[in-house]
């Protein structure tokens, strides 16, 4: 095949940031789950799941010492940060996936409160 005909990478569009560095791009559900299993051993405290072209816009999660996460997200400026507690490891999973794939569930599941700074 000729070089313009062969598919270009696509560009990602989510980074995850875990507190010990580690970045994995556009990660699929398994990594997700991977960083986030990492997290709740000890491996650092949060994980942030930001869109690539807009650092604005992430959701992230934060765990406790009691096993619950506070997990936030926020949809552009600081008038749009919201945030609410998991109760384990799974539902921060759960709610972050939602949020990547772009299935609204995550919103309506759970409540969020505003945070304000």
């Amino acid at each position: 095949m000729s070089p313009e005909h062969q598919d270009t990478p696509a560009e990602p569009v989510l980074r995850a940031v875990s507190e010990t560095g580690t970045v994995a791009l556009d990660p699929s559900a398994e990594e997700l789950l991977g960083l986030l299993v990492l997290v709740d051993g000890g491996e650092g405290n949060h994980l942030v799941l930001a869109r690539v072209d807009d650092a604005q816009t992430y959701v992230q999660a934060a765990r406790n010492g009691d096993g619950r996460y506070l997990v936030e997200h926020r949809d552009g400026g600081p008038d749009r940060h919201f945030a609410t507690v998991a109760d384990d490891v799974g539902e921060a999973y759960r709610l972050m996936a939602e949020w990547s794939s772009g299935d609204d569930g995550w919103r309506t599941r759970v409540t969020w409160e505003q945070i304000t700074f």
